[in-house]
């Protein structure tokens, strides 16, 4: 199952982005890693959040995904920071025929990279951990997540060397209004009963006092990323 990046999607994940900082936190930590590269590819990219901000220290940048939405939105969001070398892409990523220096793979494309390793210098791999809080019941799941020991175990099974580095930043969700936040679980627990939906809410919505936002759901997110030698290097 696909994400479906819609106005809603969209809007949350952003809103989530400048909120916690989250974004920023990870292209900080991820920098380093890529170093000078001329090139870079972020694979199944949605909305472009750590590229918006890693763009200022590499060459080139491209941003690859399938949906439309998610690409249009991106496009016109390096556009208002005047970012002129980030280039998006509508495509599966698996079609391009191109090599890098740097392949980014985020959390919904870390399951491919055997795939990808022929086509660059380095490739870098993000995760979640198994253990971070759940924004929605996670009995609703409809897509199972990878995590830091599924990434290890994919990895090893390929007999591929790595250097993990284990992070943990806030990644919670800012909440307009009660409204918003049942809209919000009902996006990813679309069966779940009212009952079950005011439980969850009760027990995991704190008070802001800010105007803008005044409920957010709290979540400490941790992330494992993954620095694999490409073929190219």
């Amino acid at each position: 199952m696909l994400f479906s990046w819609n106005n809603d999607t969209i809007r949350w994940y952003e809103a989530a982005s400048e909120y916690t900082g989250f974004y920023k936190n990870l292209a900080n930590t991820v920098a380093p890693m890529i170093g000078s590269a001329g090139t870079f590819a972020d694979m199944g990219c949605g909305i472009g959040l750590v590229d918006l901000e890693l763009a200022s220290g590499v060459g080139n940048v491209l941003c690859v995904d399938v949906s439309e939405r998610a690409t249009e939105h991106l496009r016109e969001r390096a556009r208002e920071r005047g970012l002129s070398n980030i280039d998006v892409v509508c495509a599966d990523c698996f079609d391009l025929d191109r090599v890098f220096d740097v392949i980014y793979l985020c959390f919904f494309s870390s399951r491919d990279v055997e795939r990808f390793l022929p086509k660059c210098g380095k490739l870098i791999s993000v995760v979640g951990g198994d253990n971070n809080a759940p924004l929605f019941p996670q009995a609703y799941r409809k897509k199972s997540k990878n995590t830091i020991e599924g990434e290890k175990q994919y990895l090893d099974s390929l007999n591929l060397s790595y250097r993990l580095s284990e992070r943990e930043f806030e990644f919670g969700q800012p909440l307009e209004d009660l409204r918003d936040a049942e809209r919000y679980v009902r996006t990813y627990a679309p069966e779940i009963p009212r009952e079950e939906l005011n439980r969850f809410l009760e027990s995991r919505l704190v008070r802001t006092g800010v105007e803008k936002y005044p409920f957010y759901m709290p979540r400490k997110k941790t992330v494992g990323i993954f620095e694999v030698d490409g073929s190219l290097r």
